[in-house]
């Protein structure tokens, strides 16, 4: 069932959410080239001067388990480009301010976020009536009759595993002495880097043109060519590479998250937010794995460590990737078909 009176996105509300949404996002991104700023001030030893971005991942993925399933059954206003900007907003704000400045801000922002969409969001009438217990039972119900809604979150795990894990450290080695880069030379590299995300409409018409499957294996392919890539721009000190690096890791991680997005929203609109939330707080806990693990790498094995793991992320995608032709075949060969 779909919901009822469904109200029309004009392009003021259409603005609304994009806004909203970058806003709200963008508090998981600060943390990213900053690490090198607030963990000595935290007193964090190098090996877990990543959980700064950690636990802010945790916290955002517990959020999406556990409050965004109550959108099949509550009305939205009753709930709670970012990625583009919030890595060089973040580190020009710190650059001129302080690292905090930027938490303050963001904290305001979000007050007066909450206040507007209170107001502006239109009402929806979710069709489902289980009460909370039953619709946080339903997750697991999901998760084990939905194989689509495992093989996609599993992709984006390791990609949003080795994504984190990048982000998490480059801003550690572009600080380093092999670079001398200031806070705000991090933030032009952030901004520049991030302009790979911009690529996420094209994947809608990849799929609308049947293309989902080889679109995917492109995405994973294009995050381990990042990380070999990134490896030999740091040997070479050539921040060209790196860059090259991390246009091509957003644009692989944009392409898989709409694609993957995509083949969910299609099973249907009656369960749409709980098949988001599993989703995304799946490949939250890649995301929170994968930063965590930056700050040990470095600390360990400098930046060619970073690169082992990220490339390790994206390399068990692309094997379990590969298994999806393998499930054709047999499922063509009990049918008597072909390939």
């Amino acid at each position: 069932m779909t919901d009822t009176h469904a109200p029309a996105m004009g392009p003021a509300l259409t603005t609304l959410f994009a806004v909203g949404c970058g806003l709200i996002v963008a508090n998981l991104y600060y943390g990213q080239p900053l690490i090198g700023l607030i963990g000595p001030e935290l007193g964090l030893p190098a090996e877990t001067i990543s959980l700064v971005v950690t636990l802010t991942q945790i916290g955002y993925g517990l959020g999406l388990l556990l409050i965004v399933p109550l959108g099949d059954r509550l009305e939205n206003r009753r709930l709670l480009a970012g990625i583009l900007l919030a890595r060089p907003v973040a580190s020009m704000t710190a650059h001129l301010f302080g690292w905090r400045a930027i938490y303050a801000a963001s904290a305001l922002l979000m007050v007066v976020l909450a206040l507007v969409l209170r107001r502006a969001l239109p009402a929806r009438h979710p069709s489902a009536t289980m009460r909370y217990p039953q619709l946080l039972h339903s997750l697991y119900e999901l998760f084990r009759d939905t194989p689509l809604l495992r093989r996609r979150s599993a992709y984006h795990a390791a990609m949003f595993g080795a994504f984190s894990l990048f982000w998490s450290a480059i801003a550690l080695l572009l600080a380093s002495p092999a670079f001398g880069y200031s806070q705000s030379g991090i933030a032009a590299f952030a901004l520049a880097g991030a302009a790979g995300a911009l690529c996420a409409p094209f994947a809608g018409r990849l799929a609308d043109r049947g293309l989902t499957r080889p679109a995917t294996g492109a995405a994973l392919a294009l995050a381990a060519l990042a990380f070999v890539i990134a490896a030999i721009g740091a040997a070479t000190t050539s921040v060209s590479l790196l860059l090259i690096a991390a246009l091509l890791l957003d644009v692989g991680v944009s392409l898989n998250l709409v694609l993957g997005q995509r083949s969910l929203y299609a099973l249907g609109d009656a369960i749409r937010s709980r098949l988001n939330a599993l989703y995304m707080s799946l490949f939250f806990a890649g995301g929170a794995v994968g930063s965590a693990l930056a700050g040990w790498a470095w600390a360990r094995h400098g930046w060619n460590g970073v690169c082992v793991v990220g490339l390790a992320f994206a390399l068990a995608a692309l094997l379990y990737f590969a298994t999806e032709f393998g499930s054709r075949r047999s499922a063509a060969s009990r049918s008597g078909g072909g390939v």
